[in-house]
């Protein structure tokens, strides 16, 4: 048996359903290693703010600035997580789910408005 090499793929070789689904997942490791590259820039900047040379010396207001930064970058973060969780399959933006208030039904009419 032949020793594995590793070659780079050519994504032309594929059939086109199958080119298109390598090419979003290509498209969607390369976001995923960004933004572990950013998650791991911050966590360097809060240990250093912690932990660094001078840590000793931060007031509590610039401590608190790396935390608020910190915040600020995790909520990024999670909103573009749920950004990505809220797309299709084909890529294009789901609609948000209809807030749907029946108001003051009559009773009788209350149970046949439930889905």
């Amino acid at each position: 048996m032949p020793a594995h090499t590793s070659r780079p793929l050519d994504p032309d070789a594929f059939p086109p359903a199958l080119r298109e689904a390598f090419l979003v997942l290509q498209a969607e490791v390369a976001g995923l290693r960004a933004r572990t590259a950013r998650q791991d820039y911050l966590i360097a900047g809060l240990r250093h703010a912690l932990y660094g040379k001078k840590s000793g010396q931060l007031n509590p207001d610039d401590r608190q600035l790396a935390f608020e930064d910190l915040e600020t970058a995790v909520a990024e973060a999670k909103a573009a997580a749920d950004a990505d969780v809220a797309r299709n399959a084909d890529g294009t933006t789901r609609r948000p789910a209809a807030k749907r208030n029946p108001g003051h039904l009559p009773d009788h009419l209350a149970s046949a408005s439930k889905w």
